[in-house]
């Protein structure tokens, strides 16, 4: 037997309360201070941005469409479709959670079926609260588009919604040079 391994019916020395409240009292406070350095880091970083972008940002900014042209160019396009898609997130999902919430929670199926449903609901959310969302979101795109196949495959679409040219400028040294790219919507 090893010498320093308490021998059978003895019990290693406990540290005292004391002991054990000063290391806690240190462990908090260096979580505080790790806490305070990383939020004074991030409040230098949005002084810095605001500091050097409030004088770039004009009303011509936020309404005019991308350029290739920087006295021109805007993010209106890219603004407004994410208050778009905010809003219909709000304006869907919301209710649609509160609700979910409210009926696995204060309802309690009495059919097999329904139970059933409910526990298959509850696996999901504890699948989305155990796994982050792009890889869920990765997940349900492999089994239903690749594995049942309910959007065909990418070489011959169920459907294509259009075609969109985009002009795209490369610098090359003092040269410009145009490219124009072809973006295909396929369902």
């Amino acid at each position: 037997m090893n010498s320093t391994s308490p021998r059978p019916g003895h019990h290693a020395p406990k540290r005292s309360s004391e002991a054990r409240r000063d290391l806690d009292k240190s462990f908090v406070a260096f979580c505080i201070a790790t806490a305070l350095f990383s939020i004074a880091i991030l409040v230098v970083l949005l002084a810095a941005i605001f500091v050097q972008g409030l004088p770039q940002l004009t009303w011509r900014f936020l309404t005019s469409p991308p350029s290739p042209n920087t006295q021109e160019a805007g993010i209106y396009p890219a603004l407004f479709g994410t208050i778009w898609v905010c809003s219909a997130c709000a304006l869907f999902t919301l209710p649609i959670g509160v609700g979910t919430a409210i009926l696995l929670e204060e309802f309690k199926p009495g059919s097999q079926w329904a139970r059933m449903l409910h526990s298959f609901v509850q696996l999901n959310i504890t699948n989305l609260a155990g796994v982050p969302s792009v890889v869920y979101g990765i997940i349900g795109l492999t089994a239903f588009v690749g594995m049942f196949g309910l959007a065909s495959s990418t070489a011959e679409p169920l459907s294509e919604v259009g075609v969109r040219y985009y002009d795209q400028f490369l610098s090359e040294g003092d040269r410009v040079l145009l490219v124009r790219v072809a973006a295909v919507l396929r369902i």
